[in-house]
């Protein structure tokens, strides 16, 4: 009975996370996976996922002075070039303070385990203060950097003004460089470091990457850590964001092979596969039983503005006489003149839709790159910024799909690269390899087995 009674003094977990639906889908998941083991499960985020969360059966609280349309809705959100600029902007400075404070609230006075979202970095702050278990989460595998493996860099803009209206020269001289060295960002929107480049090349690759982000996080970083009495640090996102006690890469060994310079401490669970029980909807599966297997065109839960982009792949389906679901949740991206071969939906869920289609044009984000990878299909990679330079490497490495530039999506170049996924049975071959390969991973097993053993009372410390 005093076994028992030790073993459920451990029972609350939680999660905070912050940005779009990939950043945040993840975390409701394990949390219900977590819950149905028994646990007390919180989840932390923004207000906009409130309803997501109450449908996982997971306790909510909002972060305060937090707005995701801010940061979605902004022109620039999603731009090649300026995107990284808005995101730190909009959401990651403005969220520090508040994380910080509901970390300290709901983690402290009571043995809780804390899984964070690297970006989360107010959570950081919190432990790095109060010495709590804290756990950093991954959905994807660009901050675990190493200069022994292929490493792509979302492009930067860095020579904005201040806010006291100067450009710092080194800002101006990285951009020029930029722009000599690669060209326009919509045509090159990732920096791509090759694993046989020369290690001086990789290092200093990294080295950049850690002074750009450092410019961009640090000082707001160390403002709140000197108010509450901790020393400066540096590495903001290359080393210091990562959890001393656990950093979780929720992506398999063969999507991203460990190296020696990452997280200590790093575990591997798999893609974390969201499962949905409900079936589609009604009009949608008449439209997948109505004739051949469509494309599917996405380009984020969040993103904004895509009618462009859907007009452009309306006119390559009809070119290739192919039948395509465009999915956004804005009603204003449908293209005005539609056929029946094109359906429009605001939302489907993936694992059941893609069971149905030929293959799928997308972002790069992870959430869709690994529904496709469980599916099987050939994935068309368009992107914009942030982790998905780096998720198209990753794809186009093991033979599953293509990239195409945001600045070349037009139907020539839709046509010409669907054309050839589509046709080309090596490609066919290498998605149905690793549809098997993701189907033997068990994600929610593994951190639901690690979870059980650290919430052992033995191993807290």
């Amino acid at each position: 009975m005093t076994e028992r009674a030790n073993t459920h003094r451990f029972q609350d977990i939680l999660l905070v996370t912050i940005g779009t639906l990939g950043d945040v889908l993840p975390f409701l998941v394990i949390g219900r996976r977590l819950q149905q083991q028994g646990l007390n499960v919180t989840i932390a985020t923004h207000e906009h996922y409130r309803g997501k969360a109450v449908a996982y059966g997971l306790a909510f609280e909002p972060i305060a002075e937090t707005d995701l349309q801010q940061f979605t809705a902004h022109e620039h959100a999603w731009h090649p070039e300026l995107g990284v600029s808005v995101a730190v902007d909009k959401l990651l400075l403005p969220m520090i303070e508040p994380v910080f404070e509901l970390t300290q609230r709901l983690a402290l006075g009571r043995n809780v385990l804390t899984l964070a979202h690297p970006h989360a970095l107010g959570a950081r702050i919190a432990q790095d203060l109060h010495k709590f278990p804290l756990w950093t989460l991954y959905p994807s595998a660009w901050l675990f950097q190493s200069v022994h493996a292929r490493q792509a860099y979302p492009r930067v803009r860095m020579s904005s003004p201040d806010a006291h209206g100067h450009t710092p020269l080194r800002h101006r001289l990285l951009d020029w460089l930029a722009d000599r060295v690669l060209g326009k960002a919509e045509l090159k929107p990732g920096i791509l470091i090759g694993r046989k480049r020369p290690l001086w090349e990789r290092r200093f690759g990294r080295s950049l990457f850690k002074r750009v982000s450092d410019d961009m996080l640090a000082k707001p970083v160390n403002n709140l850590r000197q108010r509450v009495g901790l020393p400066k640090i540096e590495g903001v996102l290359t080393t210091w964001c990562h959890s001393p006690q656990k950093a979780v890469g929720l992506f398999p060994s063969w999507y991203a092979e460990p190296q020696i310079d990452w997280p200590k401490h790093h575990l591997l669970s798999g893609f974390v596969e969201a499962r949905s029980s409900a079936p589609l909807p009604e009009d949608l599966q008449a439209f997948l039983n109505d004739g051949d297997a469509p494309i599917v065109f996405t380009f984020g839960s969040e993103k904004l503005d895509n009618q462009a982009a859907f007009e452009a792949a309306a006119s390559a389906c009809r070119s290739l006489g192919m039948r395509a679901v465009f999915i956004s949740a804005d009603d204003e991206d449908v293209p005005t003149e539609q056929r029946g071969d094109i359906f429009f939906v605001r939302f489907a869920p993936f694992d059941a839709l893609f069971q149905h289609v030929s293959c799928v044009v997308h972002h790069g984000g992870m959430g869709t790159a690994s529904a496709a990878l469980r599916a099987g299909i050939p994935q068309l990679l368009v992107p914009y910024s942030y982790d998905q330079p780096d998720n198209a490497v990753r794809l186009r490495g093991l033979g599953v799909g293509t990239t195409l530039a945001p600045g070349l999506f037009d139907r020539e170049h839709l046509v010409a690269h669907i054309r050839a996924l589509i046709n080309c049975e090596t490609v066919q071959e290498n998605c149905r390899r690793y549809a098997q390969c993701i189907r033997n991973d068990n994600a929610l097993e593994i951190i639901t087995r690690e979870i059980s053993t650290a919430l052992r009372p033995q191993n807290w410390k």
